[in-house]
C-alpha cells in the first residue's frame, strides 16, 4: 500500500510538471492580448511574443498615433499570476525603452500607468522640437470610458519657428470623458511661464482629424501674451 501511494504521488508530480512545462502559454496569452486589443479598439500591433509560466515578452510593438505615424516600442514585459489570470484577467506591464520607462496595471475594467517619458519621443510627431523628462500618473476606466492623467516635468525646452522657450516646474492635469479630453490645466513657474486650458474632441474613426480648442497665456517678466491653439491633431495651428 505504501509503495502504491509512493508511485501515485510520483505519477501525479510528473503529470503536473509535464502540464506546466508543455502548456501553450504563448497561444493563450496571445489570444487574451488580441481579444483585449480588439475589444477596446486599440490601434496597435506586435511582431514577436514569447510566454512562460509567469511572464510574456513582446517585441517590436507599433502603436498608431493620431497623425498617422507609428510609435515603436522595442520591448515590453507582461507579468501575471498563472493561477488567477483566466479568472481576474489582471496583468502588470513593464516597458523598458530608451524613451519610455513605465509600469501599467491592466484589468478588464481599467488600467493604471505610472512612469517617465522623454519628451524627445514626440519630436517626430509634432510641428516643434521639445526635450526634457515627463513623469506621468494616470488611470482609465474602460467600462465607464472616464479617466485622468497627471503629469509633471522639472524642465522642458521647446523650439518653434526659430524661437526657444524654456519652461520649468510644469504641472498638468487632464480629464477624459468618453471621446472628450479636457485639459484642466497645464502650467509652469519661473520666467517665462505658461498656462493652458482647453479640450480635444477625439474622432475615434479618424483620430488625426480630432479638433482641439486650447487657450493659453505666456508670461515673460511684465509682459503677457495670450494665444490660441486650434486645428486638428494632425494640423495644429497657433494664433
Amino acid at each position: 500500500m505504501k509503495k502504491k501511494l509512493l508511485y501515485l504521488s510520483y505519477f501525479i508530480t510528473i503529470f503536473i510538471v509535464t502540464v506546466v512545462l508543455s502548456f501553450p502559454y504563448t497561444t493563450c496569452v496571445q489570444y487574451y492580448i488580441n481579444s483585449f486589443i480588439k475589444r477596446n479598439h486599440l490601434r496597435c500591433s506586435y511582431k514577436h511574443i514569447h510566454s512562460t509560466v509567469c511572464k510574456t515578452d513582446i517585441k517590436n510593438i507599433k502603436i498608431a498615433l493620431v497623425n498617422g505615424k507609428d510609435l515603436t516600442i522595442n520591448n515590453m514585459m507582461v507579468s501575471y499570476n498563472p493561477f488567477t489570470l483566466f479568472l481576474d484577467k489582471k496583468v502588470s506591464v513593464a516597458i523598458e525603452d530608451p524613451f519610455i520607462k513605465m509600469k501599467l496595471y491592466v484589468s478588464p475594467k481599467s488600467f493604471v500607468c505610472r512612469g517617465r517619458i522623454l519628451a524627445d519621443l514626440l519630436n517626430s510627431y509634432m510641428p516643434y522640437h521639445i526635450s526634457g523628462d515627463v513623469y506621468m500618473d494616470g488611470r482609465y476606466r474602460l467600462n465607464r470610458e472616464t479617466g485622468y492623467i497627471k503629469a509633471t516635468s522639472p524642465k522642458l525646452t521647446i523650439k518653434y519657428n526659430g524661437n526657444t522657450i524654456q519652461l520649468t516646474s510644469i504641472r498638468a492635469r487632464l480629464k477624459i470623458v468618453k471621446n472628450q479630453i479636457i485639459i484642466k490645466r497645464i502650467a509652469s513657474t519661473g520666467q517665462p511661464s505658461i498656462n493652458l486650458k482647453g479640450e480635444i474632441i477625439l474622432n475615434r474613426n479618424k483620430p488625426s482629424s480630432s479638433p482641439l480648442h486650447i487657450k493659453g497665456v505666456l508670461h515673460n517678466r511684465q509682459l503677457k501674451f495670450p494665444f490660441d491653439i486650434s486645428g486638428t491633431l494632425a494640423h495644429i495651428t497657433f494664433d
